[in-house]
């Protein structure tokens, strides 16, 4: 059987499938046919007829927005076919519904939202089915897609009904051109069972079976232009009026019937791009929300509380780019600013369309018509909304008002408006540039968060950017993402079916001399194309090519209107977007404009026309088509000569490229580079680098780029040729790689291995290459040997250790394979890319192996945390697309192996730093059952349950736990590798001891330097014990802190604020520049900065504590303890690079090493019979050592929070609280911070004060809101006077702190920041005070504001006095009076005292070290005292 025969038979074969379908859906629609026709008579009107549009689950939000305007018009005859069994579960009892399970039969899914899909497919083909069996029913019907709104009851409307078939239009050009009964919609039709009517709808029927990719549109227009063909009787139609029956195009785009003031019927909303995926979802529902048509948004989107940023539209002159410019930066602004953004109304107009002078509304348009609307939904969540947004009356009034206008301009444009604008707020623009700096838009963030609505006027480019290098990586990637072309633009040429009229175009390259010589040129066209071979060209239509950046109108209308005389459609080609909207083409006649055509749409055209000024002279770009189209096609080209006045049309040229007339030879090799590397071209690259070989044959740079240009193209022969010649000119081992990179995929793996050692050089590289050919040509002994040798040259290799692997598991040798990849992953850590290969080869070459996968993904979230500076990820869509590549890896480990335990771990690690608590607990809990013998998992568990209040088994999970550190800390056991407990958490478990604590801390310095190595003290030179010669104290503070950081936050103020003529203060900063207000702000206030975190990492902390001890610093502050990411300090320290070494705030509890001289601390704090709980000596501040900044940093606070704030703090509050609540508890810390007795002690005041109500602040976990409300059930307490809400930003959660009547601390763990803001807002402040350093703190502060009398030493006591303060006002009034009181008059908010003081300490412990050098250890500054500073009165 010949081949043609074979297809004839399977096409037979496909068209007795397709018929065989077609009968089973008819005898479906018989079997339902009573049914149908009962529901159709229960639902139509006395005239039988009725509206029918269809629905699947997926589409049920477009439907119930149907539903709500076809029953605004007062219409109650239709029906819904449900296509699914949700669709219909959701629809009944809500709506006349029809459903029938035979229809759906399971085939019918959600994604047939997507354009195209099949089960889309699916839909589209029985829609028709069913509208036909309608009409046979004798029914009138008015067909309605889901996606229609209508205006009014089109039953009443003649011009609707009056034709037996009338469709709707789908021009989507301008109204004059639209109306034409050649291209119409299949969403919105009127039918009555007339014969013809049914005739045509069974020829829709017959088309769509005929051929299952076709779309029922395509079956309408098909079946009107094939009637007259196919039968004798003509068909009668109507073409309702576009402007009252609008598609998608001329309602939302032109806005013909607005514009017009039709009395509008009804739109639907098509001519929607899928961008890409056929998903028109999120662009259509932005459209309808734009224009007040969506009624299936929940209230919340609406009446949520937010602050809202928006700008007012263009004015002038109308630019395309200039609103996508203005858009990024607004969104930039809003992002700074903590608000969402509203769009403006925008404009899709060009450089010459002046708005004065036209229609505007002809030049408005939806952001889809010109921006990728789901992508910029998926890059700002919840953080862009559509312009109508304020118009819409779901909104309530008081969430956008009031409304204020936001002027950005510099200080002499201010200074001249003073008065100009009394309602408006004016930012003054300091930063460079004229343009406002991230801190400015801040500073004003905390001015103006009382003002729900911002409108900015005269903003464009007055931002100039963020000075946070992560946020400014997030806003780019955001912007990359969300801010994309609409890809409905950008591929228009796929729209216009540019596939069926390729082959008959000629295609015409226009260069840019031809418009700068317009009488010359375009002039003589028409002339030229009358004359030789050109005049037997196909004149149906022209593809002008179009690569000049000249754009705009007045040069495109000149080619448009001159070939219009050649030929009836012209198409350009550019490879650019338009500076003018693509409509005003389509009114210069039936042309269209094509964007972004690649080239091989070109190279498909039949003919190809060069315009030349003299035989030879061609744009490179025609160079290679001509070359292209003798290659690939055969065809020729035809060149139109314009050197003379009567210009020759010449034959066609010889397939050859002529050779290029250009004389820079670097200027090809530029050209060609970025063709390569920017654009793909690499046919065109290729001819650029060919000609630059040709010109210059010494020309190194141009043969190794050409190489990799034939390379790229696959075509490896040249490629290896032209990098033989590259070495041939200069001899390298680079050169030679590539070259048996090139040989090798050509499979000659004999020369390749030749090449690579033709130099005998030895490089790693050279030797892997040779490794792998020998591999290939399955010499495994010589392959193994090569890839030991490379080991040899470079032992830490990790590529080569991996191929060895590879080696051996095809030699059998598995252990040793294992160990070499073992290997492998050990030398490639921290090398991500190189980690991540090793991982994925090792999967190849071993099989599936659950650790791998699970290793793999563990990975790719290190280096994506390298990436943002160690962040917590989750908060922002781009973590997503990390977190969705590693959880795919994760649960493929698990798919290998269910019962792998680290697997389960590491899952849990990713989900608990993304704040995805309960899957955390899921995957902790399945790994320490798999793994019960491995402590960390169990402690990860442990304190993962905390932060969703999971108190299930508290008591016997600690038990096991502190059994676990005592074992862990023991000194007589080694150091573990890893510690079940850290520093960090150890000060937060209530049940740890003060002194297992001190052993947490003691084996974790240990620890930290043991992986350091062998620790040197620094030599300190003599002149350190040597006041200076000015007589000041040499000072330091050393951290990794110096950022966004609450430490940073507290001391920003600090380091200004020593007298200068008495100490020299430096900061020793081991981290980089994250351009955050508080870094900025302590490197301008403090006397020397010095940025180390280079030296970290080049010289390590050897080179860092020599860089101090230069300095002969006095004494050493460190400001970070044990806190995550600062163990280089604690290394930096015991280095001992100064004779007196303090730790002081960011860590509260002992340090455990020898490398202190004391801690800094108060007696509340540490109590002298406490002593015991630290390593170090004690140095006793007078008041509180605790320090903040508030009186400097929130001083505009300083009144209005304690008197007429409190009504603001409680306006604030009660946003998200309910009104008139008589007592309301505040518990502001951290609820993992939270343990089960404090918790119950809360509930029995609550019981004892059932008035009073508790207010909470979610950090993470949704149950952790839930577990704590489900506990006060438990314990009598109604779950309504639980309120756990989100928090407040920067400026609002102080005032909110002064709406709670009195502040409930926790024992575990105090407010220490926390109590500091509370008793700023004039709150008074409840705690206990535990027997570790940071179950003190708030004491500590009740004592430095003079309130102790909120201090208790029981949980009864504390119980019993909340209640009696909830019961009895005076007495809370009396303590909140003491606390505005110590506000004004205590120590606790004076910084300028708290530095005063210090600086007292400093110098006591500098003069102990002096006069003690040497203690007993022989090293410098060792003998150790306390030091307690008297309180000066």
């Amino acid at each position: 059987m010949t081949s043609k025969s074979l297809r004839v038979l399977v096409s037979l074969f496909c068209l007795a499938c397709m018929a065989s379908s077609v009968v089973k859906a008819e005898d479906v629609l018989a079997e339902v046919d009573a049914q149908l026709r009962s529901a159709l008579e229960q639902y139509s009107n006395s005239k039988k007829q009725i509206a029918i549009t269809f629905s699947n689950s997926g589409y049920l939000n477009y439907c119930m927005n149907w539903l709500h305007h076809v029953r605004s018009v007062g219409v109650d005859n239709y029906v819904i076919f449900a296509l699914d069994a949700e669709a219909y579960s959701s629809l009944k009892g809500e709506a006349n519904v029809f459903y029938d399970p035979r229809l759906d039969e399971g085939k019918i899914d959600k994604r047939a939202t997507d354009f195209g899909s099949d089960p889309f497919k699916k839909i589209v083909h029985l829609k028709p089915t069913l509208t036909l069996r309608v009409l046979e029913l004798g029914f009138h019907l008015l067909l309605s897609d889901a996606d229609v709104v209508w205006f009014k009851d089109p039953f009443s409307v003649p011009e609707v009904v009056g034709s037996h078939l009338n469709l709707m239009s789908d021009a989507h050009f301008d109204y004059a051109m639209g109306n034409t009964p050649y291209f119409v919609n299949s969403g919105f039709a009127y039918m009555s069972p007339h014969p013809t009517t049914i005739a045509f709808m069974r020829e829709v029927v017959r088309l769509l079976a005929s051929r299952p990719d076709k779309m029922d549109q395509d079956a309408y227009n098909t079946a009107i232009s094939n009637w007259e063909r196919r039968t004798a009787e003509s068909l009668t139609f109507s073409i309702m009026d576009p402007a009252r029956v609008s598609n998608g195009w001329v309602y939302f785009m032109r806005m013909l019937g607005q514009r017009s003031g039709a009395d509008l019927v009804a739109v639907h909303n098509n001519w929607a791009d899928g961008q890409g995926d056929g998903n028109t979802h999120v662009q259509k529902v932005h459209r309808f929300r734009e224009h007040l048509l969506w009624m299936s948004d929940p209230d919340e989107r609406y009446a949520k509380r937010r602050l809202y940023l928006t700008y007012e539209p263009l004015e002038g002159t109308v630019n395309v780019w200039e609103e996508v410019d203005r858009l990024k930066e607004a969104l930039s602004i809003a992002r700074v600013m903590g608000r969402a953004l509203i769009l403006p109304r925008m404009y899709c107009g060009g450089e010459d369309i002046v708005l004065a002078d036209i229609d505007q509304d002809m030049y408005r348009c939806t952001v889809d018509s010109f921006l990728d609307v789901q992508a910029l939904e998926s890059g700002f969540p919840d953080g862009v909304f559509e312009s109508s947004f304020p118009e819409n009356d779901r909104v309530p009034l008081e969430n956008i008002r009031p409304s204020a206008m936001l002027y950005m301009m510099n200080a002499s444009e201010a200074k001249e408006r003073t008065g100009s604008y009394a309602d408006a707020i004016i930012l003054t623009i300091k930063g460079a540039g004229g343009q406002v700096d991230e801190d400015e838009l801040m500073y004003l963030r905390d001015k103006v968060n009382q003002i729900p609505l911002l409108t900015i006027k005269e903003f464009s480019h007055k931002f100039g950017g963020y000075e946070h290098p992560v946020n400014q990586l997030y806003l780019e990637k955001a912007l990359r993402k969300g801010v994309r072309e609409n890809h409905y633009v950008r591929e228009a040429a796929n729209r216009i079916n540019i596939k069926h009229v390729a082959s008959q175009c000629v295609a015409l390259h226009v260069p840019s001399w031809c418009l700068e010589e317009r009488d010359d040129c375009l002039s003589r066209l028409p002339l030229l194309f009358s004359k030789g071979p050109a005049a037997k060209l196909n004149k149906n239509c022209v593809f002008v090519v179009w690569l000049h950046k000249k754009r705009t109108k007045q040069h495109v209308e000149p080619i448009v209107s001159t070939l219009s005389a050649v030929f009836k459609r012209v198409w350009m080609v550019a490879e650019d977007y338009l500076e003018f909207p693509l409509s005003d083409l389509w009114r210069m006649g039936d042309h269209y404009m094509v964007v972004w055509i690649q080239q091989h749409l070109v190279l498909k055209l039949a003919r190809y026309v060069y315009l030349v000024r003299r035989q030879g002279d061609l744009h490179r770009f025609d160079q290679e088509v001509k070359r292209a189209l003798g290659e690939d096609r055969g065809q020729g080209s035809i060149e139109i000569d314009l050197s003379s006045k009567d210009p020759l049309l010449l034959p066609p040229p010889p397939s050859s490229c002529p050779s290029p007339k250009y004389g820079d030879n670097r200027m090809l090799k530029d050209v060609g580079h970025e063709l390569q590397q920017q654009f793909r071209r690499l046919r065109l690259s290729s001819v650029c680098f060919e000609e630059a070989t040709r010109m210059t044959p010494a020309d190194v740079e141009a043969w190794q780029w050409l190489a990799a240009a034939y390379l790229s193209d696959e075509q490896l022969d040249k490629a290896a040729k032209a990098y033989e010649r590259a070495n041939e000119l200069r001899p390298n081992a680079a050169i030679l790689i590539n070259m048996g990179v090139a040989l090798q995929r050509q499979g000659k793996h004999e020369e390749a291995e030749e090449v690579v050692v033709k130099e005998d050089v030895v490089e790693e590289e050279e030797v892997e290459i040779e490794a792998y050919a020998l591999q290939d040509l399955g010499r495994l002994g010589e392959a193994r040997d090569s890839f030991t040798e490379c080991i040899r040259v470079k032992p830490d290799f990790a590529r080569a250790y991996a191929g060895l692997g590879s080696v051996l598991s095809n030699m059998g040798d598995l252990q040793k394979s294992v160990e070499n990849f073992e290997q492998a992953v050990q030398h490639a850590r921290g090398q991500f890319a190189a980690e991540q290969e090793v991982y994925k080869k090792m999967i190849s070459e071993l099989g599936e192996v659950a650790l791998a996968y699970s290793y793999w993904a563990t990975s790719i979230l290190a280096a994506y945390q390298v990436s943002i500076g160690h962040r917590s990820y989750g908060k922002v869509p781009e973590d997503q697309i990390y977190i969705e590549q590693a959880t795919k890896l994760f649960e493929k480990s698990i798919e290998v192996d269910p019962q792998c335990g680290m697997c389960h771990g590491q899952f849990g690690d990713m989900y608990k730093d993304a704040h995805k608590i309960t899957k955390s607990i899921e995957h902790y809990t399945l790994s320490a059952l798999y793994l019960p013998h491995v402590p960390t998992i169990f402690c990860n568990l442990v304190y993962t349950k905390l932060f969703a209040c999971d108190w299930q088994n508290y008591h016997a999970e600690f038990d096991r736990l502190v059994k676990m550190v005592q074992e862990e800390t023991d000194p007589r056991r080694p150091i573990p590798r890893h510690l079940c407990v850290q520093p960090l958490q150890a000060v937060l478990y209530r049940p740890l001891s003060a002194e297992l604590m001190k052993q947490v801390a003691i084996t974790y310095t240990n620890k930290v330097l043991s992986e350091e190595g062998t620790i040197q003290p620094i030599p300190i030179p003599s002149s350190v014990f040597i006041p200076a010669a000015d007589g000041r104290l040499r000072v330091g503070y050393l951290s990794a802190d110096f950022k966004d950081h609450p430490v940073a936050k507290r001391m920003q103020d600090v380091y200004g604020l020593h007298d200068r003529r008495r100490t020299r203060v430096t900061c020793y900063c081991l981290n980089a520049n994250d351009g955050s207000k508080w870094r900025n702000k302590i490197e301008s206030s403090v006397e020397r900065f010095v940025d180390l975190h280079v030296v970290l990492a080049q010289e390590g902390t050897a080179g860092v504590a020599s860089r101090i001890a230069r300095d002969e610093v006095d004494v050493l502050i460190n400001l970070a303890g044990h806190t995550r990411g600062n163990d280089a300090v604690t290394v930096v320290m015991a280095r001992r690079p100064a004779p007196v070494q303090l730790m002081h705030e960011g860590y509260a509890g002992t340090m455990g090493g020898a490398e202190h001289t004391a801690h800094m601390t108060d007696r509340i704090s540490s109590p002298p019979e406490y002593e015991g709980h630290y390593v170090e000596k004690l140095l006793y501040m007078p008041d509180c050592f605790f320090v903040n900044d508030h009186r400097q940093t929130y001083a505009s606070l300083r009144d209005d929070v304690a008197v007429e704030g409190v009504e603001k703090a409680r306006r604030l509050a009660y946003g998200s609280l309910p009104p008139d609540i008589p007592f309301l508890f505040g518990a502001f810390n951290q609820l993992h911070k939270i343990e089960p007795d404090i918790w119950d002690t809360w509930m029995e005041a609550m019981r004892n004060a059932p008035w009073a109500h508790l207010w909470l602040i979610k950090i993470h976990s949704r149950d952790a809101e839930l577990n704590l409300k489900a506990r006060a059930r438990q314990l009598g307490v109604e779950e309504e006077r639980v309120h756990v809400v989100q928090g407040y930003n920067e400026e609002e959660h102080l005032y909110v702190k002064a709406a709670a009547d009195l502040f409930l601390d926790t024992p575990s763990y105090n407010a220490h920041s926390t109590g500091c803001d509370v008793l700023w807002s004039g709150t008074p402040l409840l705690t206990i005070p535990g027997d570790k350093m940071g179950s003190r703190v708030a004491a500590s502060l009740n004592r430095a504001i003079g309130c102790e009398e909120t201090t208790v030493r029981t949980e009864d006591e504390y119980a019993e006095l909340a209640v009696a303060l909830a019961k009895g006002k005076k007495g809370l009034r009396r303590r909140k009076e003491c606390v505005r009181a110590g506000k004004r008059l205590a120590p606790l908010f004076d910084t300028g005292l708290w530095v005063r003081n210090q600086e007292r300490a400093l110098r006591m412990a500098a003069e102990v070290s002096f006069a003690h050098p040497h203690g007993s250890s022989g090293v410098p500054g060792d003998r150790k005292f306390h030091i307690v500073v008297s309180k000066r009165e």
